[in-house]
Order: structure tokens, then sequence, then C-alpha cells
């Protein structure tokens, strides 16, 4: 996408209450603590895992074009034992969960087997962008 014009922005198709109050709120994306797995490091270790997940999303099927719900959802490794990382299930953390395009690889679903050629990956940031700071270049205060 090209960059997006500011003046444009606030009298353009991006206008109207909800955008302004985006301008000049901080942002309050939330992620939560769903869950913890175990995964075993290069020297067949195991360590846990926290698995997080991000706000509702309301996305527009490619191949349909209808809307449906998804979240965002990955793990990050703990530097704490199995039983402190169950308590944190439910916690929630400032931040978001970021798409990030990557090298292409192979993703096997765990439910169906199926296996897709995937070219993007999720990294957790713990100070998602304002969206005025991304327009403007410059800090928002409030």
């Amino acid at each position: 996408y090209p960059p997006l014009d500011p003046a444009y922005a606030v009298v353009g198709c991006l206008s109207g209450p909800h955008f302004i109050n985006s301008l000049t709120k901080k942002s309050k994306e939330m992620v939560t603590v769903s869950g913890v797995e175990q995964r075993k490091n290069a020297k067949q270790e195991l360590f846990p895992v926290l698995i997080i997940t991000g706000d509702l999303e309301i996305r527009t099927s490619k191949t349909t074009g209808k809307p449906y719900a998804a979240v965002r959802k990955m793990s990050i490794p703990c530097a704490f034992s199995q039983e402190i990382a169950q308590q944190m299930i439910g916690k929630q953390l400032k931040g978001e969960i970021q798409r990030l395009d990557c090298d292409p690889y192979d993703y096997a679903n765990p439910d169906t087997g199926e296996v897709v050629k995937l070219t993007h990956t999720y990294q957790y940031c713990p100070n998602p962008s304002n969206l005025a700071e991304v327009i403007t270049g410059e800090p928002v205060l409030s």
C-alpha cells in the first residue's frame, strides 16, 4: 500500500468518530495468555512456551467474499517452570501479535494433516504503534 496522506486520512474514507478516536487515544491492544505447551530444544530438552492470543478480528474470505471471525495466536518461550507458566493462563499483556512476511515454509495443519505453504509468521510486539503516530510520523501526546 502507498503511504497514507494525513490530510486524506482525516477527510477521506478513514474519517469519522472511530478514526478520530484512534488518532487521539493511546493503543489499548492486549493479548491474552491462553495456554501452555511443552517444546523441545536442539538438545531434545523440554521447555515451556506460553500460547498467546490476540483480539477478535473480522476478515473476508478470499474464496467466498464472506466475513469470518479469527484471532491471531502464537507461542513465546518462557524462562520459568511449567508450573509457573500454568499460573499465567488468563493474564493479559499490553501489546499485539503482528503478521510478518518471511521465506516460504511448509506448515502441517495439526487437525487435518493438510500441508500448506506459508509466507508469513507472527511476532509479539509489546508496544504497538498508535495509528496517528504511523500516519504523522510523530509521537502523539494524550
